[in-house]
């Protein structure tokens, strides 16, 4: 199948034309655009009346979508063709929510027993006691992700007493962090699962946290080996290279930022709550993949999502976006979900390797409300840059409170007082607030929209990262770029390879290390080829 660039295309073409046009928020926003501009799944709402679009707009999305061929595309994806031509690979993210995928099943039923296993202290630790943390060792999409899920689960998992184990993360390679980490739970080191999380099991920040971590062990007379689980593709170098109490596999055709549905976060949720934690990830998961299928934009959520980000960074121009959840526990979320966005459309080139003369990804970035209020946000009301910004919100808390608790009337207030802010930030930029003092006007007409569940458990989780990962995979699929490729993260891990050489070869000559300007210059005067 030939995929044109964007701007081949008659849709895009006429809403460029029509962008010129001045829609103004203040005037379309009526009760019947509100109840109009709304799409719905059953774990998910997506409410759009405060974007700037009209009929007229969303008649071209629809257009634009057939004229890119998106549902095709995504089933071509999800047949396994191979989609990432830069590195000849599938990419199969979507299959690890498929039930009928044997691969991906088996693992997961390991995973199930395993934690069962841990839980009720059949494994036991290195000396012979149960384990009372779990540790995951891994950096970019080995840490985000599933750093991202236990904080978005933990005050859920908390108020019903489900947390099974404590639990920490270790991704940079900053010494300070490890010691810093050491320091503060030294007395649980014996009963410390550690995870170490690498497909390949040659990413150096991975790899050198293990040697530290062997280090520290033999120091104090630990057989380290007995409390290490493996995370890795099968046969891989970490496998081969590291004696553990267990591996568990994933696919190499997923890449890192896509892989938390994958036993890179299946295995630790499972173990720090339990596997029916991971079970109603998947299934939420799964929902959203198939509300994805819809040729309908008006009713495909992440499609619609996608159209209108297209919109808004090409056609009005806007280069930065705002992700703000309303709720402390999406913090890590953000985070992960802007290494995701970021690394997999910040691109320049095509499917084909040719340059294209259109912007792809913005900056994404946000926090979580109302903490964001009192940092940035006076950026987003009266700044010279307009940034949309997409809000998240929950019609209930995590937190389980009986009726007959004296806190619960507070709990159930400051969850109203939370969202009366989301409600009042969402309207004051879409409809500013006029007055004679400059200082003091807000004109408005900062495109908003939102999306709304229920409450944030396990099945809303799920349903809230495949529609993110489905909005930029469909955005991709519109830039007609590679989304699913990290060229440029592999640049750096290239030049930091080639730094250590040098220092090492300079060693070995007997010779004070060189100054790291001499050692820069030096690498930037030869290929990275030769």
């Amino acid at each position: 199948m030939t995929h044109l660039n964007l701007d081949q295309l008659d849709a895009f073409s006429h809403l460029i034309s029509y962008s010129k046009n001045s829609l103004s928020l203040k005037t379309m926003m009526t009760a019947e655009r509100v109840k109009r501009f709304q799409a719905h799944t059953p774990l998910l709402s997506y409410h759009y009346y405060g974007a700037k679009i009209d009929q007229t707009v969303v008649r071209l999305f629809q257009e634009l979508s057939e004229q890119s061929n998106l549902i095709s595309r995504y089933k071509e994806l999800a047949s396994g063709s191979c989609i990432n031509k830069t590195e000849n690979r599938s990419v199969c993210h979507h299959s690890v929510r498929s039930a009928s995928k044997t691969f991906y099943s088996n693992e997961f039923n390991r995973i199930k027993k395993f934690s069962n296993n841990i839980h009720t202290g059949t494994i036991a630790s290195s000396n012979g006691t149960p384990f009372k943390k779990v540790v995951q060792i891994g950096i970019g999409g080995s840490y985000l992700g599933p750093k991202s899920f236990l904080d978005a689960l933990m005050p859920y998992a908390t108020s019903r007493n489900e947390v099974k184990l404590k639990s920490d993360f270790i991704s940079n390679i900053d010494p300070d962090s490890f010691y810093s980490y050491l320091h503060a739970d030294s007395s649980v080191f014996n009963e410390t699962l550690w995870i170490i999380v690498s497909k390949s099991g040659s990413t150096v920040e991975t790899t050198e946290n293990l040697n530290l971590l062997r280090q520290i062990a033999n120091k104090n007379g630990i057989d380290i080996s007995k409390n290490i689980v493996l995370v890795t593709q099968k046969n891989s170098r970490l496998e081969k290279e590291t004696p553990c109490l267990n591996a568990f596999y994933i696919d190499e055709n997923i890449g890192g930022r896509f892989s938390v549905t994958s036993a890179v976060g299946a295995l630790i949720v499972s173990l720090v709550f339990s596997p029916v934690y991971m079970e109603n990830i998947l299934k939420g998961s799964r929902e959203m993949d198939e509300n994805s299928l819809d040729t309908n934009c008006l009713t495909n959520l992440a499609m619609l999502n996608a159209l209108n980000s297209i919109w808004e960074r090409n056609c009005l121009n806007y280069s930065y976006k705002a992700v703000i959840p309303y709720s402390e526990a999406l913090n890590s979320f953000i985070l992960h979900l802007q290494q995701t966005d970021c690394e997999s459309n910040g691109k320049q080139v095509n499917q084909n390797g040719d340059f294209i003369s259109y912007q792809t990804g913005p900056m994404l970035v946000g926090s979580a409300g109302t903490n964001s209020q009192h940092s940035y946000f006076q950026k987003f009301h009266q700044g010279s840059d307009i940034c949309p910004v997409q809000f998240i919100g929950f019609k209930t808390s995590q937190i389980e409170v009986s009726n007959q608790d004296p806190i619960v009337g507070n709990f159930k207030k400051n969850h109203s007082l939370l969202n009366e802010n989301l409600i009042s930030q969402f309207f004051a930029l879409t409809l500013g607030k006029q007055s004679e003092d400059p200082r003091k006007n807000f004109d408005g007409n900062r495109p908003c929209t939102l999306l709304i569940c229920d409450q944030l458990n396990p099945e809303t989780l799920g349903a809230l990262l495949a529609f993110y990962e489905n909005t930029i995979m469909f955005q991709g699929f519109l830039w007609n770029i590679n989304s699913f490729d990290q060229e440029g993260v592999e640049l750096g891990k290239k030049l930091a390879t080639r730094l250590g050489q040098l220092r090492k070869q300079s060693s070995a000559k007997g010779a004070d290390n060189a100054p790291t300007e001499k050692l820069l210059q030096t690498i930037y005067s030869e290929s990275f080829d030769n």
